[in-house]
Formats: C-alpha cells, sequence, structure tokens
C-alpha cells in the first residue's frame, strides 16, 4: 500500500493522510461511544451548554492527550520528508493541496468534541437552538487552520523564520492593539502582502520568509474582518445567528481561495537566493 501511494499519490503518502484520517476516525469512534454512555435520559439536553458542561473534566482531558498524541505522532512522521526545501518539483496546486491535507488531518484530529456533543445530544429532546453547535464547529475549524497553518509555514520555510514570525506577530499585534484600528490592521496587511509579492523590493530572503508567513497566518482574520466591515457597511444586523456564521463561512471560503492563489508567491520566494 506504502509503494502504491509513493508511486501515485506521493503527496497523500507524504502528508501520512489515510493512516491519520483512520487514527482520528477511531478517536471519533471512541468518542462517540463515549458520548452514547453519558447520556440520561431523564436530563433535558437540549441547552448545549449543559453537554458541554458535562464535558468539561475527564472527557476533555482525554480529548486534549488524545489530540496531542496524534499531532505529535503526525509531525514526526511529516518531518521525515520534504520535497519542496529540498528543491523537488513542486506545482502551486500541489502546494496548495498541501495545505488542504494539513487541515483535514488537523480538523480530524481536534474535533472530538463534536462527535462527542452532537451524539449525547441526540435523545427525545433535540437542540433548542443549532447555531450553538455551528459555533462549536466554527471554533474547531479556527484552531485546525491556525495549527495547520503554522505547520505549512515550517513546511515552506523552517523553524527558525516561523519564531521570528511569531515575535513579529506578536511586537506587530501589540502596537495595533494600543492603536485600535481595524482599518490600519487592514492597511498593514495590505502593505505586507505587496511586500511579498513585489519584484521591486530587496530585502534579504529570511525576513520576505517572515512576511509570508505572517500574510498566510493572518489570511482568514483579514477575510473575517473584511466582510464584516461589508455587512456593517450595508447595515445588516451582524448580532443574528445566521449573519455571524455566514460570514465565517464566506470568510472562510475566500481564505482558501487567497492561499490558493498565494501559493505562487510561495514558490517565488524559494526561488529567491539566500
Amino acid at each position: 500500500m506504502d509503494k502504491y501511494l509513493l508511486e501515485r499519490y506521493p503527496l497523500v503518502w507524504n502528508t501520512r493522510l489515510l493512516p491519520m484520517l483512520a487514527l482520528a476516525s477511531c478517536g471519533h469512534i471512541f468518542f462517540i461511544l463515549l458520548g452514547w454512555a453519558a447520556k440520561n435520559e431523564d436530563f433535558n439536553y437540549y441547552a448545549f451548554n449543559a453537554i458541554m458542561a458535562d464535558f468539561i473534566g475527564f472527557p476533555l482531558l482525554l480529548h486534549l492527550v488524545i489530540s496531542i498524541l496524534l499531532l505529535v505522532v503526525w509531525l514526526l512522521y511529516l518531518s521525515r520528508n520534504n520535497a519542496f526545501k529540498h528543491f523537488y518539483p513542486f506545482p502551486e496546486e500541489k502546494l496548495f493541496l498541501q495545505w488542504i491535507l494539513y487541515f483535514l488531518i488537523v480538523f480530524a484530529s481536534v474535533s472530538f468534541v463534536l462527535s462527542y456533543a452532537i451524539v449525547k445530544g441526540l435523545g427525545k429532546y433535540p437542540f433548542s437552538n443549532t447555531s450553538d453547535v455551528i459555533y462549536l464547529l466554527n471554533f474547531l475549524l479556527s484552531i485546525a487552520f491556525v495549527i495547520a497553518t503554522l505547520v505549512y509555514c515550517v513546511r515552506i520555510t523552517n523553524v527558525q523564520i516561523l519564531l521570528f514570525t511569531i515575535v513579529f506577530i506578536g511586537v506587530l499585534s501589540i502596537i495595533l492593539s494600543f492603536i485600535g484600528n481595524k482599518l490600519l490592521f487592514l492597511l498593514v496587511y495590505a502593505a505586507l502582502v505587496y511586500i511579498s509579492v513585489s519584484k521591486e523590493i530587496h530585502i534579504p530572503k529570511k525576513f520576505i520568509g517572515i512576511v509570508v508567513n505572517t500574510v498566510l497566518l493572518f489570511s482568514f482574520m483579514v477575510m473575517y474582518y473584511i466582510i464584516d466591515s461589508i455587512m456593517e457597511n450595508m447595515l445588516l444586523d451582524r448580532s443574528r445567528d445566521e449573519f455571524s456564521n455566514k460570514i465565517f463561512c464566506i470568510s472562510f471560503c475566500l481564505t482558501l481561495v487567497f492561499i490558493g492563489c498565494y501559493t505562487r508567491v510561495i514558490q517565488r520566494w524559494k526561488a529567491m537566493a539566500d
């Protein structure tokens, strides 16, 4: 099986997609059974908060241990091969697909609580508000995005550049938080995108790598700010659950499109002389 994947689907083999999804599926089955065993038909579970309150404790600790173990094992296997760093031919679509596979693996490994909550909520009392489940899903998608993008940044640059990126993001966040202006944040992000795509700006490759990582890590937040601002200018009631969920969904889809287009910049950065 490994030989077949290596010859036919090297990216799937390299990311360990199939074994990781198999292990994550076992975790989801375990939490489905755990949620089913923890059901109490005499208790009204239509309140989603009650289910989450029951989850805090041993189930949450178990969730964290299993998720961390899965991700650590995955990262150990992932660190063995990196075609992009060794200048093997790596087209743009494969760079984007690589991020997609990372995201799928991470999401499958951190979303056990969703299986637990949904199964435990299935009973004689349906959820009174499905938006609570959607909020949980959005939260898990956000976590998966951050972790998958961090791993992706390490794979396309290196650990050192990522550490400098985290420091840069921390300093930038502190400065912008004092100013508290959403428009300024968007302008700074636009400037970072311009620096990373411009052929006229000549700065060391390592600094460009920090900018590239920052652009990737902030991409979803920027898309969310933009869509939220559009909704605000249209005078829509953004406090309503359906609008909040639509903002998240549209922002996430636009982020995928952006990352797909941004892979060309990543390839050009890799081709730069050190």
